[in-house]
């Protein structure tokens, strides 16, 4: 789950960053998904992006979804103070 959080949150941010529009909160929820990652192998968060990657050209409105939670569960960790 974890390392799925991740790819998403990196997916949405690298989407935002072509376009220009990245804002702070966005920085600190992928943080903190990369701190939450940061012991997990290099071969677990490869699989986990080809994962992502599958279900967002598979399927993009379970993959939006599924990222939206994770930006969620990043927030309601406490990601990013006073949100």
């Amino acid at each position: 789950h974890e390392a799925a959080c991740r790819a998403h949150v990196e997916m949405f941010v690298g989407q935002l960053a072509a376009e220009g529009q990245v804002s702070g909160p966005s920085w600190q929820v992928r943080d903190w998904w990369d701190i939450r990652t940061e012991d997990l192998s290099e071969e677990r968060r490869a699989a986990a992006t080809s994962a992502v990657t599958a279900l967002a050209r598979a399927d993009p409105g379970a993959a939006r979804a599924f990222q939206q939670a994770c930006v969620q569960e990043a927030l309601s960790g406490g990601a990013v103070p006073g949100m």
